[in-house]
């Protein structure tokens, strides 16, 4: 069985997504080691950082958060939806894995984790890269969404003082927001 993406697999993703390969990583999101295929349908570019971090770590999902992920993925679309549980049940793994569902159907949309504290900021970024190699920037967020990010940590306190700045980002693509505590 084949591990390596070839040279069209890799630029077919990147095609995709809408990257270049510059500091990319062909990563399996179901990893090889745990059987997961060497196919385009597993496949998706990923910082080289993120993809060595990451391993072979695989999200299984508890079965609350499967049943909240079965339940958000027949929501009726376009309307808010709000996942509560109880601190450390799991909450940003669950909204994690909805939000890379969510992202891999199209390039141009984004995300937008608000938080209360710059220390979850980074809890956030680093949790979205290790488990679903999503990328996250925490600083000059009001500088729009940038190449190679799949959108941006911020504080409430930040989106209240530019919430001219955020509304325009979140117009500029399909965004979806998640709001934590």
């Amino acid at each position: 069985m084949r591990r390596i993406f070839t040279r069209k697999e890799r630029l077919s993703m990147a095609v995709v997504q809408g990257v270049t390969l510059d500091g990319m990583h062909a990563d399996h999101i179901i990893p090889f080691s745990k059987g997961g295929v060497t196919d385009v349908s597993n496949g998706r570019l990923i910082r080289a950082t993120a993809n060595i971090k990451k391993g072979a770590s695989m999200v299984e999902l508890r079965t609350w958060q499967d049943e909240f992920f079965t339940l958000w993925k027949n929501r009726i679309y376009g309307v808010p939806y709000l996942l509560a549980a109880i601190p450390g049940g799991g909450k940003t793994i669950a909204a994690l894995y909805a939000a890379n569902d969510w992202l891999k159907v199209d390039r141009d949309r984004r995300l937008i984790v608000c938080v209360p504290t710059t220390n979850l900021q980074e809890q956030w970024k680093d949790e979205a890269s290790r488990l679903f190699g999503i990328e996250l920037r925490t600083k000059e967020l009001n500088t729009g969404f940038k190449d190679g990010f799949h959108g941006i940590v911020a504080t409430y306190q930040s989106i209240s003082a530019n919430r001219l700045v955020y509304r325009a980002l979140c117009s500029s693509a399909p965004t979806m927001a998640i709001l934590d505590e």
